[in-house]
């Protein structure tokens, strides 16, 4: 959407405290966007230029997505080095944008598809709140959160893996980690012979999670 449209809306706003900077509220952004929805669309991820905080009690927030409703917002503020450093003037500014911009991203829309944060392994579903934690996020999920989301939304891991290399193949340089993880996935599950693939659960095009108890997770329809 063009970003004037949500400053013409009603979405709340203050100036951060300790940045000196605007920042916008992502509860009220995620409402606001659901009016672009695309009747083919599963749901609608927003991008910001703009820091965003979820609740006045809150300092700021990466991104938000919900758990149900298909709506979600992330800023690319805070990855901007210059964020925090205006004299920042290295090389590999748009390189760190990128990559920790595709990391939140792949996070958000992972949220969207019923997945909530992870706590068994080091994955892309971690919980994030700090600098540090972005830049150690990897941009893929763990075997935990993987089969979730296959069980959710129904893939063929192989392809899965291979289409994500063939992307990763364009940035080399950029994505250099996460590019050997993957290109050994795909070389490891071809040697295997995999080829299974699960279709996706009824639930979930219903914006229902098959995995997680409805009840007990009616107070959780956001997730960060």
């Amino acid at each position: 959407m063009n970003p004037e449209d949500i400053t013409k809306t009603t979405v709340a706003h203050r100036i951060n405290t300790g940045t000196g900077k605007i920042q916008y509220n992502a509860m009220q952004i995620i409402t606001a966007a659901k009016q672009y929805f695309k009747k083919n669309a599963f749901a609608t991820l927003s991008i910001m230029a703009d820091d965003l905080y979820p609740y006045d009690t809150w300092n700021f927030c990466y991104g938000w997505a919900e758990y149900k409703g298909g709506s979600g917002v992330f800023s690319l503020a805070r990855y901007d080095p210059k964020f925090s450093d205006p004299d920042y003037d290295n090389a590999d500014r748009d390189d760190l944008i990128l990559i920790r911009a595709c990391r939140i991203l792949t996070h958000e829309m992972t949220h969207m598809f019923g997945i909530f944060h992870c706590i068994f392994y080091k994955c892309a579903m971690n919980g994030i709140n700090t600098e540090e934690e972005a830049n150690r996020s990897p941009l893929d999920l763990c075997p935990v959160c993987l089969r979730k989301l296959q069980l959710n939304i129904g893939f063929n891991v192989l392809e899965r893996y291979t289409k994500m290399l063939n992307v990763l193949n364009g940035f080399p340089d950029v994505f250099k980690n996460d590019r050997e993880f993957v290109a050994k996935r795909v070389d490891y599950l071809s040697k295997q012979g995999y080829s299974m693939a699960i279709q996706p659960k009824q639930q979930m095009l219903q914006y229902k999670n098959p995995i997680y108890d409805t009840k007990k997770s009616a107070k959780k329809k956001q997730m960060h």
